[in-house]
């Protein structure tokens, strides 16, 4: 018995840069055909990584991540999702009259091989890098407060850049 979980979007063997939003269904019924009465967690491992429930969203029939893919996957690789579903389930055994229900905790895993593209960032700095002229060594080490941005290349990007 296990309580039914669908990754359903992005497809298998997707690739990604470093953020990324994956969603998928939970079934109504466990493989063994009891009813699941409800959802109390959705959480997801990278990579073989710890499962954390950070970005995640989830009713009884659905759930959805929608934030930072961490380090475990590396770049330029394939790595895998492993989506876990935690809840409860309910059996009837209409063998008594009246019917014995029977809720017990239950849970699922659903798991999917992407791809974690490269992507170099894009750094500004917004004001010039000036060095002194000399530092003694009793001055080590030395600090400077910059200022500027840091992204990646969009998809539409990357697919140019990766087009012949």
């Amino acid at each position: 018995m296990s309580i039914v979980v669908n990754i359903t979007s992005p497809a298998q063997f997707t690739g990604f840069s470093r953020f990324g939003h994956i969603e998928g269904t939970i079934g109504h019924t466990t493989t063994s055909g009891e009813t699941v009465t409800s959802v109390t967690g959705v959480s997801l491992s990278f990579n073989g990584g710890a499962f954390s429930s950070n970005g995640v969203t989830f009713s009884l029939t659905s759930w959805q991540f929608t934030g930072f893919i961490p380090t475990d996957a590396p770049t330029n690789a394939f790595f895998t999702v492993t989506v876990r579903v935690n809840g409860k389930a309910q059996e009837v055994d209409r063998e008594f009259v009246p019917p014995r229900i029977r809720t017990f905790n239950d849970s699922g895993t659903a798991t999917i091989t992407y791809f974690m593209i490269f992507v170099a960032p894009t750094v500004a700095i917004n004001q010039p890098i000036q060095s002194p002229v000399s530092i003694k060594s009793t001055d080590l080490p030395y600090h400077a407060k910059l200022s500027g941005t840091a992204s990646e290349a969009t998809e539409r990007t990357l697919r140019a850049m990766l087009s012949p």
